[in-house]
C-alpha cells in the first residue's frame, strides 16, 4: 500500500500579541526567520494540506514556537485543533525553542525594540501537545517524549528523543534497547517503521558539524548504522534549517537516510510531501517551496526570507565603505565596539572598499603570491566579486542547492 503525509519542521510560531504596537508598521526583524509572518505561513501550509486529495496527515518535528511564550503555544495549538476538526491529522513533538533556557525570550515595544518576557517551562508545554503524540501512540518510552504511532495501517512513526552532553547528542543504552524492541515488534507485525527527530543524526552539510557541534550527533554515522541494522532506515529531521538528504551504510550493508527539512519560515521556507510504499519499502519525497503572494511582500517569500536570514550581513561591506556610522551602530554585525569603529573610520572605509571590489581575479593573484600556486585559467569569472558569491554559497548550503561548479 502507498501512504502519503507531509513533513513540517521548525514553524517557529510567533504570536502577534508579542508586539505592543502594529507589527505590520515595523520593519522586518532579523532573526533568521519570518517571525512576523509565521502565522500566515503556517495557515497557508495547513490549508494546502487540507486541499490534498490523497492525504491530510502532517508530522511536525519540533520548535513549534519561536520563544515558547504562552500566547504562541495557545494560538498554535488552537490552529492545529482547527486543522484536525476540519479533517486533518497531526503528529507533533516539541524541542528547545518551545521552552528555551539558554536564550533570551522577548517581545517588541511600539518602536520595534525588543525587551525580555517570560517563557513557559517544559513541564507546562508538554501536556499541551500530548493530544498530537502520546494520546495517539501504541507505545511510549518512559517520560513520553518518544513514542510510536501507527499513522496508517502497516506504517508506523517513531518520534526519537536524545540526550545532550558536552560531547554532543546521543541515545542512551536503555533507549537503544527500547528502539530495538519497537523495530522488532513492527517487523513481526508486518509494519514499516520510520522516524522523526528534531536535530539531524547526520549533518545535512559538513558546515553544520563545524558551526554547531554541540547540537549535532558526535557519532552520527554510527548512530545511523545502529538504526539501519535494527530496521529503522529513514528518519526526518529539522533544527538546523538546512535542506538536504544524507545517508550512510551500516556494517551489515544496510542504508540509513537522514532527510533534513528546512524551516517552514526559514531561508528557504520549505516543507516536504512524502509517499511511502509499504510493500516495496521505498519513499518518494517531494519538496514544496512556500509563497505568500496574497500578502504583497514586494518579492517572493523565498526572497523575503533570504533578506531576513542574512539580515544586516549583506549590507556590512557597503556600510563599511559608504556609511561608517551605520556600520558602527550595529557593531558591524561582528561585535565590534562602536567607539573603536568610529576611531578607525578611515581604516574601516578602506577595508570596505577592498571587500566591495574583491574579485576572483584578485584572489587568484593573492593565492599565487602567498602560496606559489601556478596560474590557473579563470578568465570567465575573474571580474566577478567574491562577497556576493559567498552570500549565495551560504544560502545554497541552507537550501540544499550546494553544488558549485569549478
Amino acid at each position: 500500500m502507498k501512504y502519503s503525509f507531509y513533513h513540517i519542521t521548525d514553524p517557529h510560531y510567533f504570536s502577534k500579541k508579542n508586539y505592543d504596537g502594529d507589527p505590520w508598521a515595523l520593519p522586518q526583524w532579523n532573526d533568521q526567520i519570518a517571525m512576523r509572518e509565521s502565522e500566515e505561513i503556517l495557515k497557508k501550509a495547513l490549508a494546502m494540506i487540507l486541499k490534498d486529495s490523497e492525504t491530510h496527515t502532517v508530522i511536525f518535528t519540533g520548535d513549534m514556537t519561536h520563544h515558547g511564550d504562552k500566547e504562541s503555544h495557545e494560538e498554535l495549538t488552537a490552529l492545529l485543533d482547527k486543522f484536525e476538526s476540519d479533517g486533518g491529522d497531526v503528529y507533533a513533538f516539541t524541542d528547545s525553542h518551545d521552552y528555551p533556557d539558554e536564550m533570551p525570550v522577548f517581545r517588541f515595544d511600539k518602536d520595534g525594540k525588543p525587551y525580555e518576557k517570560e517563557h513557559m517551562e517544559k513541564e507546562e508545554v508538554l501536556p499541551l501537545y500530548r493530544k498530537y503524540n502520546v494520546s495517539k501512540a501504541i507505545s511510549v518510552y518512559e517520560d513520553g517524549e518518544s513514542f510510536v504511532a501507527e499513522i496508517f495501517p502497516g506504517l508506523r512513526f517513531v518520534a526519537l528523543c536524545y540526550e545532550k552532553s558536552k560531547s554532543g547528542l546521543n541515545f542512551s543504552e536503555d533507549y537503544k534497547k527500547w528502539l530495538k524492541n519497537q523495530a522488532a515488534d513492527a517487523e513481526e507485525s508486518g509494519a514499516v517503521l520510520f522516524g522523526g527527530i528534531h536535530p539531524p543524526i547526520i549533518a545535512p552539510n559538513p558546515v553544520y558539524s563545524v558551526i554547531s557541534r554541540e547540537n549535532a550527533f558526535k557519532n552520527g554515522e554510527e548512530v545511523g548504522a545502529f538504526l539501519a541494522d535494527i530496521g529503522l532506515n529513514l528518519v526526518f529531521s529539522g533544527h538546523c534549517h538546512m535542506h538536504g538528504i544524507q545517508f550512510s551504510v551500516s556494517g551489515e550493508n544496510r542504508p540509513f537516510y537522514d532527510v533534513s527539512t528546512s524551516s517552514l519560515v526559514g531561508c528557504p521556507p520549505k516543507m516536504r510531501r512524502v509517499t511511502i510504499d509499504t510493500e516495496l519499502k521505498v519513499a518518494q519525497i517531494t519538496t514544496i517551496l512556500m509563497d505568500l503572494p496574497e500578502m504583497n511582500l514586494g518579492m517572493s517569500l523565498e526572497q523575503y526570507c533570504r533578506k531576513g536570514f542574512l539580515g544586516s550581513l549583506e549590507v556590512i561591506p557597503y556600510n563599511m565603505e559608504h556609511d561608517v556610522e551605520a556600520f558602527a551602530e550595529t557593531g558591524g554585525g561582528i561585535s565590534l565596539p562602536k567607539e573603536k569603529i568610529l576611531r578607525h573610520r578611515k581604516l574601516v572605509s578602506r577595508a570596505g572598499r577592498f571587500l566591495n571590489n574583491f574579485t576572483f581575479g584578485k584572489a587568484e593573484k593573492i593565492a599565487r603570491l602567498g602560496n606559489g600556486l601556478k596560474k590557473i585559467e579563470c578568465s570567465s569569472v575573474k571580474d566577478k566579486k567574491i562577497v556576493p558569491f559567498l552570500f549565495d554559497v551560504i544560502c545554497n548550503i541552507y537550501s540544499g542547492d550546494c553544488y558549485i561548479s569549478p
